[in-house]
């Protein structure tokens, strides 16, 4: 009980760091109506890369890579790290998600200090998960960026904007023109990153997933996001 409220205050005051008070607010606001369901804002960004990157310096103790199959339970033991309050059945939820984009052709894009994996960073093609019960359709040129995460004690260092810029390199290297990522609206870490690569606002929902259903209640607040909002998966040759 003591290590769970000692986990929930240094997340508190994580979130402060980073994102601000309000945001702080906000969180706790989402947490007190999670017996009904969960309500998010959340914006999607597009990446025109026809444009030059802006290229970051990258930690020179740093090591990025496209993770293999060895990576797989490094990777596991960073994911349990960063989700310690989960229980056992919703972490094995997340492991067989991250099996089924190996399986699917996803990248996971890694960051390394010597042999220990400190970030990871996804790249979706063809399909992927929104938001709320609903699927993305992507174009044969476009990608989408999802799931960065860095440990603890390495933020703040510059890992993220190095490995992010190597994602973009990457698909812009292999004539990919646009990419997408979506972030809760209330985050200002991922917007940090996306005002340093010049990512553009696509548009603005309004998120209700009732407790317990498959599906959410979705209210476009801001921009056309039908191609994001889809029903199902599509079918992919």
């Amino acid at each position: 009980m003591i290590s769970r409220l000692q986990y929930l205050f240094k997340r508190c005051g994580e979130v402060i760091r980073y994102n601000g008070l309000m945001v702080l607010l906000w969180q706790l606001l989402q947490r007190g109506v999670q017996r009904f369901g969960g309500f998010d804002l959340v914006t999607f960004f597009i990446k025109d890369l026809s444009q030059p990157i802006n290229e970051v310096k990258k930690p020179a103790n740093l090591a990025i890579t496209i993770a293999t199959e060895s990576d797989i339970e490094p990777l596991f033991e960073l994911l349990r790290d960063q989700h310690k309050t989960w229980e056992f059945s919703r972490m094995q939820e997340y492991k067989d998600l991250v099996l089924s984009r190996f399986q699917r052709g996803c990248l996971c894009f890694l960051g390394k200090i010597g042999q220990e994996i400190i970030h990871y960073n996804w790249i979706s093609f063809h399909w992927e998960r929104s938001w709320g019960g609903r699927f993305m359709h992507l174009k044969n040129d476009e990608a989408y960026c999802l799931d960065g995460f860095t440990s603890d004690k390495w933020r703040g260092k510059g890992i993220h904007p190095a490995v992010h810029y190597q994602m973009l390199h990457y698909l812009q290297q292999r004539g990919y023109l646009k990419a997408y990522t979506i972030a809760n609206t209330d985050n200002r870490s991922s917007k940090k990153t996306h005002k340093l690569f010049d990512w553009s606002t696509l548009g603005i929902i309004f998120c209700f997933t009732p407790r317990g259903a498959s599906k959410g209640w979705i209210l476009t607040l801001k921009g056309d996001l039908a191609n994001f909002l889809k029903e199902q998966i599509p079918n992919v040759s």
